[in-house]
């Protein structure tokens, strides 16, 4: 069994929503980098990361911290959290970031799924 730690981050820190709800955030580290090196340190070689601000928002708001993450720790990344174009993609690409998540954009745009699985696979 392999397990995933995760990191939700809103305004730069690893947060919790209670129920899904952005009114009701248990911050639990300032620290994203720091809680991921934790993980690694704990024998994690995978990591599950959400920009919160950017699902909410539409776009990244994360990028930097989520970027920081990868460069300060050897973990194989999984990124989601307001990837909704080709740009974004490409972006958490070139910053080393292993998987991309898409979430919501599935289903409101399934064309440009179909057009950036072409590409990554191109």
């Amino acid at each position: 069994m392999i397990v995933i730690p995760a990191i939700d981050i809103i305004d730069g820190k690893c947060v919790r929503l209670t129920q899904g709800d952005y009114n009701k955030i248990h911050e639990y580290n300032s620290d994203p980098v720091e809680q991921a090196r934790y993980f690694e340190k704990e024998g994690a070689r995978y990591l599950h990361v959400i920009d919160l601000g950017g699902a909410k928002k539409g776009s990244p708001v994360n990028f930097e911290v989520i970027k920081r993450i990868k460069e300060g720790t050897s973990l194989t990344i999984e990124c989601g959290g307001g990837i909704r174009d080709k740009k974004t993609i490409n972006d958490y690409l070139l910053a080393g970031i292993d998987y991309i998540i898409l979430g919501s954009i599935i289903f409101k745009n399934p064309e440009f799924v179909k057009d950036a699985l072409k590409k990554v696979w191109e």
